[in-house]
């Protein structure tokens, strides 16, 4: 078993930064990843699980839910899978301590910001192969700030390849902590120095953990090892299903271009028989008309011998 524990699987995330004595980390990774200009002064939990104005209504659970006690909500999520709508979800999401701000009676409709913040085990298709930290938030046409009670922020933590000695900022030292914190043996001392990076560390010790939470983690972990399995064969099944396709598609390919080689020199021949014919029409129209040369010719003669006898 690693020193610790990995921070991608239910348990790890929900240990780490989800319960009460880790809401000083939370905060941190938050106020980095959100590029916040003002510390959250306090920070509770709120319940995850957002229900719809209906019953019938679609519901959100979130991984982590919280509010600062100057009323901004914060939602954040651990996504391991690719999903084609992400970020649609996480718009989705935010609509619901959007709607939940809404008052009875008169309301001037003032909100409160709302957070959400995306922790990423993959990448995404379509932004840039090298950035991989993302703030979004409205803007007009001309790129200035419109709107700012609205801010998603978003980490592709495997496009981070930063080793340790390259991780200049705080968000880059908890994205190295994140991405290698299950494959390392002791905590860096470039990292040691950080009390709330090494509180994680300490926090995700495995052999510092109970029987019971060692129990939950080992079955998390083999829930997650199956899930990435999954993932990977189903990945690899869509890659071999993909090269078969393209070798059908080769193949149907080249009947085309034999078809058409055949079709071509069909006509190539064709084309030389009528070159042929032409060329030996050519050659009977020259003799015909050395001929006719000829028999005038041999008239002139003729007609210059019987004048000369006269």
């Amino acid at each position: 078993m690693s020193v610790f524990i990995n921070p991608f699987t239910d348990f790890g995330f929900k240990k780490l930064f989800g319960v009460e004595n880790a809401l000083p980390r939370l905060k941190s990774i938050i106020e980095d990843a959100l590029e916040l200009t003002e510390s959250i002064v306090e920070l509770s939990f709120m319940s995850p699980e957002q229900l719809g104005a209906k019953d019938d209504d679609r519901k959100a659970v979130y991984d982590i839910y919280c509010k600062s006690s100057s009323g901004s909500h914060f939602i954040v999520e651990l996504q391991r899978a690719k999903q084609a709508y992400f970020k649609d979800r996480t718009l989705f999401y935010a609509s619901f301590p959007i709607r939940s701000q809404a008052e009875k009676g008169e309301w001037n409709y003032q909100l409160c910001p709302v957070y959400c913040l995306a922790i990423l085990d993959f990448e995404f298709s379509d932004t840039d192969p090298l950035r991989w930290h993302h703030v979004v938030q409205l803007k007009d046409q001309e790129g200035h700030l419109f709107y700012n009670k609205l801010t998603f922020a978003y980490l592709e933590l495997p496009k981070f390849t930063k080793p340790l000695e390259e991780c200049m900022t705080h968000l880059e030292k908890w994205c190295y902590s994140l991405n290698n914190m299950d494959v390392l043996d002791f905590i860096p001392e470039a990292l040691s120095s950080d009390e709330i990076i090494k509180s994680v560390f300490e926090e995700a010790r495995f052999l510092g953990m109970d029987k019971i939470e060692q129990a939950k983690y080992e079955y998390s972990l083999k829930v997650y090892r199956d899930f990435t399995n999954v993932m990977d064969t189903a990945y690899d099944e869509g890659k071999e299903d993909a090269r078969n396709e393209m070798e059908k598609e080769l193949k149907n390919k080249d009947k085309e271009l034999k078809c058409k080689d055949k079709e071509l020199k069909f006509k190539d021949k064709e084309l030389n028989n009528k070159t042929q014919e032409v060329e030996q029409g050519k050659q009977r129209a020259e003799r015909e008309k050395q001929r006719a040369e000829n028999a005038e010719k041999e008239l002139a003669e003729l007609k210059a011998m019987m004048k000369n006898n006269q």
